[in-house]
């Protein structure tokens, strides 16, 4: 299953690298890849993960998490 995580606040790569992390440190999450310019997060997983723990991970690097969008 694949998800587009936008993500607000993101500025520069060091911000792009803490959204990384964080996404990359959920629990069923394969491979993510941040795109700075279009402020969204490509993100691989191995099962279904709720919306809520993908906003926590990102409120925690202290991000906004404004959309997912899933494609089975």
């Amino acid at each position: 299953m694949k998800k587009t995580l936008t993500i607000d606040g993101m500025m520069n790569e060091t911000s792009k690298n803490q959204v990384f992390s964080a996404i990359s440190g959920v629990e069923g999450v394969t491979d993510v890849s941040v795109n700075l310019n279009e402020k969204k997060a490509f993100v691989n997983v191995s099962r279904d993960i709720p919306d809520g723990i993908f906003e926590r991970a990102i409120m925690s690097a202290g991000y906004i998490l404004k959309n997912i969008d899933s494609l089975v």
